[in-house]
């Protein structure tokens, strides 16, 4: 029905981002609060920060964005000049759920330490957490609440700088799958999963029931 349909449909509306030691933002934590404006412009020369507004989402919500050249992984090259600790913390809405992703990034001098933490703001503002032992199945239960890839929202809703033929890029096996991610596509292939089981279930029940019905002939004709 149209209210299941409104359900499954995901729309992220951002609603606060705080940003430490990210890019051109220093160790002073700045916030940034869009939930007075229904459209924003940045503006600004280069160099002051724009890009890296939306660079701080991408990376709260999937780790990734502008890569630095010379550097092994994107984390080591976002962390502010002269600092050791990098810290976004993203709030957005889905379907009139509030949810708060958390990430952070520490330099040291052996192994970089790395922390994600991924939950629901309820409208008292406690905190209720989704966040898993490791960040990979972290990751993943976040992913699948956005419902959409990095790949794909850079392809589609952020056209990184410089990056605007991005889609052209890709092979054609790989921009069917973009294409196919914006679409939410892969629903169907979850309900072509469930109609096989559910088929393959009433199938079972019929030979049940037909060798039952065979046997209760056999009977009727012996008798």
């Amino acid at each position: 029905d149209k209210k299941t349909r409104r359900k499954q449909q995901l729309f992220m509306i951002p609603k606060k981002l705080q940003i430490k030691n990210f890019l051109s933002y220093g160790a002073d934590p700045q916030i940034i609060d869009f939930l007075s404006y229904n459209l924003i412009c940045l503006s600004g020369k280069n160099g002051h920060g724009k890009s890296a507004l939306l660079d701080a989402m991408t990376w709260a919500l999937w780790g990734q964005a502008r890569k630095t050249s010379g550097t092994s992984k994107a984390d080591e090259g976002l962390v502010h000049l002269g600092q050791k600790h990098m810290l976004v913390i993203f709030d957005f809405e889905i379907n009139g759920t509030n949810y708060r992703v958390r990430r952070e990034f520490v330099k040291t001098k052996s192994t970089p330490f790395s922390a994600l933490d991924f939950g629901i703001v309820k409208d008292d503002g406690t905190f209720t957490t989704m966040t898993d032992k490791t960040i990979k199945v972290t990751q993943t239960k976040l992913e699948k609440t956005i419902g959409i890839s990095y790949e794909s929202f850079i392809n589609s809703a952020f056209l990184r700088q410089g990056q605007a033929n991005e889609f052209s890029k890709k092979s054609p096996k790989e921009r069917k799958d973009i294409l196919a991610t914006i679409l939410q596509l892969e629903r169907f292939e979850d309900l072509k999963k469930v109609a096989q089981e559910k088929s393959k279930t009433f199938q079972q029940q019929h030979l049940q029931k037909q060798s039952v019905y065979n046997h209760i002939s056999q009977e009727v004709s012996d008798l």
